[in-house]
Protein backbone atom coordinates (compact mmCIF):
# COMPACT_ATOMS: atom_id res chain seq x y z
CA UNK A 1 0.00 0.00 0.00
CA UNK A 2 1.47 3.51 -0.97
CA UNK A 3 1.98 6.47 1.61
CA UNK A 4 -0.56 9.48 0.68
CA UNK A 5 0.92 12.14 0.78
CA UNK A 6 -1.70 15.67 0.36
CA UNK A 7 0.24 18.51 -1.54
CA UNK A 8 -2.51 21.42 -0.28
CA UNK A 9 -2.32 24.87 -2.70
CA UNK A 10 -0.75 22.62 -5.06
CA UNK A 11 -1.04 24.80 -7.98
CA UNK A 12 2.44 26.73 -7.46
CA UNK A 13 5.43 24.89 -6.29
CA UNK A 14 7.40 21.46 -6.50
CA UNK A 15 7.94 20.45 -2.78
CA UNK A 16 5.97 17.51 -3.31
CA UNK A 17 7.92 16.74 -6.72
CA UNK A 18 10.28 14.08 -5.12
CA UNK A 19 7.11 12.17 -3.31
CA UNK A 20 5.71 12.05 -7.01
CA UNK A 21 8.96 10.35 -8.69
CA UNK A 22 9.29 7.69 -5.57
CA UNK A 23 6.89 4.80 -6.18
CA UNK A 24 6.58 4.08 -2.57
CA UNK A 25 3.95 7.34 -2.55
CA UNK A 26 0.96 8.76 -3.87
CA UNK A 27 0.72 12.66 -4.18
CA UNK A 28 -2.54 14.01 -4.10
CA UNK A 29 -2.46 17.46 -5.53
CA UNK A 30 -5.12 19.53 -4.16
CA UNK A 31 -5.06 23.05 -5.80
CA UNK A 32 -7.52 25.36 -6.90
CA UNK A 33 -9.66 23.16 -9.22
CA UNK A 34 -10.76 20.75 -6.40
CA UNK A 35 -9.80 23.78 -3.52
CA UNK A 36 -8.99 23.31 -0.28
CA UNK A 37 -11.83 24.52 1.40
CA UNK A 38 -13.86 21.61 -0.12
CA UNK A 39 -11.44 18.92 0.60
CA UNK A 40 -11.52 17.02 3.98
CA UNK A 41 -8.57 15.05 5.67
CA UNK A 42 -8.54 11.57 6.81
CA UNK A 43 -6.57 9.40 8.50
CA UNK A 44 -4.78 6.94 5.84
CA UNK A 45 -2.84 10.22 4.93
CA UNK A 46 1.11 9.62 5.58
CA UNK A 47 1.54 13.32 5.07
CA UNK A 48 0.88 16.88 4.32
CA UNK A 49 2.84 19.68 2.24
CA UNK A 50 0.71 23.15 2.41
CA UNK A 51 1.89 26.07 0.21
CA UNK A 52 -0.88 28.61 0.61
CA UNK A 53 -0.03 31.25 -1.84
CA UNK A 54 1.78 33.97 -0.17
CA UNK A 55 0.94 37.25 -2.26
CA UNK A 56 -1.02 38.09 0.98
CA UNK A 57 1.45 37.39 3.20
CA UNK A 58 4.70 37.88 1.72
CA UNK A 59 7.05 40.91 2.68
CA UNK A 60 8.65 41.15 -0.36
CA UNK A 61 8.07 43.90 -3.17
CA UNK A 62 6.13 42.74 -6.58
CA UNK A 63 5.32 39.04 -7.17
CA UNK A 64 1.59 40.75 -7.37
CA UNK A 65 1.79 41.32 -3.67
CA UNK A 66 -2.01 42.41 -2.43
CA UNK A 67 -1.25 42.69 1.69
CA UNK A 68 -5.09 41.14 2.43
CA UNK A 69 -4.48 39.28 5.15
CA UNK A 70 -7.85 38.08 6.15
CA UNK A 71 -7.61 36.66 2.56
CA UNK A 72 -4.13 35.28 2.89
CA UNK A 73 -5.40 33.53 5.98
CA UNK A 74 -8.51 31.91 4.35
CA UNK A 75 -6.23 29.32 2.41
CA UNK A 76 -3.94 28.52 5.65
CA UNK A 77 -6.63 28.16 8.05
CA UNK A 78 -7.62 25.49 6.07
CA UNK A 79 -4.44 23.90 5.26
CA UNK A 80 -4.64 24.13 9.16
CA UNK A 81 -7.96 22.35 9.57
CA UNK A 82 -7.36 18.94 7.20
CA UNK A 83 -4.02 18.99 9.00
CA UNK A 84 -6.06 18.47 12.53
CA UNK A 85 -8.43 16.30 10.78
CA UNK A 86 -5.75 13.24 9.63
CA UNK A 87 -4.71 11.84 12.87
CA UNK A 88 -2.20 9.73 11.72
CA UNK A 89 0.24 11.93 9.93
CA UNK A 90 3.65 11.35 10.21
CA UNK A 91 4.85 14.60 8.74
CA UNK A 92 2.93 18.19 7.72
CA UNK A 93 4.91 21.33 6.86
CA UNK A 94 3.27 24.71 6.08
CA UNK A 95 5.55 26.92 3.91
CA UNK A 96 5.88 30.81 4.39
CA UNK A 97 9.40 32.03 3.12
CA UNK A 98 11.84 33.14 6.13
CA UNK A 99 10.47 36.82 5.56
CA UNK A 100 6.99 36.18 5.68
CA UNK A 101 4.15 37.42 8.15
CA UNK A 102 2.66 33.70 8.26
CA UNK A 103 4.66 33.97 11.97
CA UNK A 104 3.26 36.80 13.07
CA UNK A 105 0.07 34.80 13.37
CA UNK A 106 1.07 31.50 14.09
CA UNK A 107 4.35 32.09 16.14
CA UNK A 108 7.75 30.99 15.43
CA UNK A 109 8.07 27.60 13.66
CA UNK A 110 9.69 24.42 15.00
CA UNK A 111 11.64 23.95 11.70
CA UNK A 112 13.37 26.18 9.56
CA UNK A 113 15.00 24.51 6.54
CA UNK A 114 16.13 24.98 2.97
CA UNK A 115 14.99 23.05 0.83
CA UNK A 116 18.46 21.31 -0.74
CA UNK A 117 18.94 20.40 3.16
CA UNK A 118 16.25 18.08 2.03
CA UNK A 119 17.82 16.71 -1.13
CA UNK A 120 16.36 19.15 -3.34
CA UNK A 121 18.75 20.93 -6.10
Amino acid sequence: MKKIILHLCADLGSDSLFYQLDSEYEVRMIGEEIGVENYKGSDDIYGIIANPVCKELSTANGFHKENDVQKGMILVNHCLRIISECKNLKFWQLENPANGRLKEFLGKPKLVYQPWEYGSP
